[in-house]
């Protein structure tokens, strides 16, 4: 399990690129498989006490939006 504090600065770093990574296991089709990892992951990120990994923890938001909600927009009748 990924955990937060160790070191900020690869916190930081990882903060940013971290909708680009679910972004490709989406690719990958491995998004549903680490789900819960993946939220667990990014709630840490969305607390985290340095405001600029929170700022790119709510950067990522239409991200997780865009990937987890998919379904419930697609079967939506028009």
């Amino acid at each position: 399990m990924l955990t937060l504090g160790v070191h900020d600065e690869i916190d930081l770093r990882f903060s940013k690129m971290f909708g680009s990574i679910v972004f490709s296991l989406v690719k990958l089709e491995l998004h549903l498989k680490y789900k819960e990892k993946l939220f667990s992951y990014y709630r840490q990120l969305l607390d985290h006490p340095n405001d600029e990994i929170r700022i790119n923890a709510a950067f990522n938001l239409p991200c997780f939006n865009s990937i987890y909600n998919r379904r419930k927009f697609s079967d939506k009748k028009i």
